[in-house]
Parts: structure tokens; C-alpha cells; sequence
């Protein structure tokens, strides 16, 4: 039975849809959605450890991962039932799979974003949770929202 979603969002513009997609799943199966967003620091980018309070672009970037979140909820029509989480990870189809075996989620559901030259020679996100998940994954190419599920202002 499928009684709990994984649904990881990016800061992509095509994570609205991938939310829309998953909020109808959601409601078909009467389903709870746990949403994540997974950051990632660059390696290369200098730590700013010397500062008296440590390093807040981590903290900073977790408050924002937050609001944007939030700010998608806003744009349901019916929120269903769900948990904003975030996490930071190197390695974010790693982060993806970690939580969906801790929050026990029965599908994961990721957009199927970037398909330049360097996506097809190492993999995307999406695809390597798709190839490496013990759970079944649900990748968002193109959603076409049912009747209803956008208000009249909201454009996917």
C-alpha cells in the first residue's frame, strides 16, 4: 500500500510541478508526503570557519531550502498532509535514499531534471535514485495537472 511519499524538490523551476504531481498522488492514494531538500556546499567553496560563530551560509541556506518549500505549499489548492525536511548531503541521490529508508516513505518522487552531456556520462540525480533505491521511485518528465488541481491564478 502506498500510505507515505518521498517527494525530493530541487531549487529548480520545475519543482513546483514535481509538488503538483505528487500532491495529486497524494490525495489519490490518501497518502502523507515527506518533502526534502537536500543541499549541498561545493567542496571548493572556503568555510568561513574563522569567524567567531563558525560558518552561517549552512544555516542560511537551510532557513532558505525552508521558505521555498513553504512558499510551494502555499501555491496548493489542498495541502495534504506532509513534513518539510532538509538535510545536507555531497552526494544528493545518497541523501535522497537515506531519508527514504528512515522516514520508511513507499515511493520517492523526483522531477527528472538536467539532461546536458556531462548528466548522460555520469547520471543524473533522478537516475541513480531510480537504479540504486530499494523502494519505488516515480520520475515527473512532463505532468499534465487532472481538472481541478490548479486554481485559476496558478500556471504549472
Amino acid at each position: 500500500m502506498i500510505r507515505k511519499l518521498l517527494v525530493a524538490l530541487d531549487g529548480s523551476p520545475r519543482a513546483r510541478t514535481v509538488l503538483f504531481a505528487a500532491a495529486d498522488l497524494a490525495e489519490a492514494f490518501h497518502a502523507t508526503m515527506d518533502l526534502l531538500r537536500v543541499i549541498t556546499i561545493p567542496p571548493d567553496f572556503p568555510a568561513a570557519a574563522h569567524t567567531p560563530l563558525g560558518d552561517p551560509l549552512p544555516a542560511y541556506m537551510e532557513r532558505e531550502a525552508y521558505e521555498a518549500m513553504r512558499g510551494l505549499l502555499s501555491s496548493l489548492p489542498r495541502i495534504p498532509l506532509c513534513q518539510l525536511r532538509v538535510r545536507h548531503g555531497a552526494h544528493p541521490w545518497r541523501t535522497i535514499l537515506d531519508v527514504a529508508d528512515e522516514t520508511e516513505a513507499n515511493v520517492i518522487i523526483i522531477g527528472s531534471h538536467g539532461y546536458h552531456a556531462i548528466d548522460r556520462l555520469i547520471g543524473t540525480t533522478a537516475g541513480r535514485v531510480a537504479n540504486m533505491a530499494r523502494r519505488n521511485v516515480f520520475v515527473i518528465h512532463n505532468f499534465e495537472p487532472r481538472a481541478g488541481s490548479f486554481p485559476a491564478s496558478v500556471d504549472p
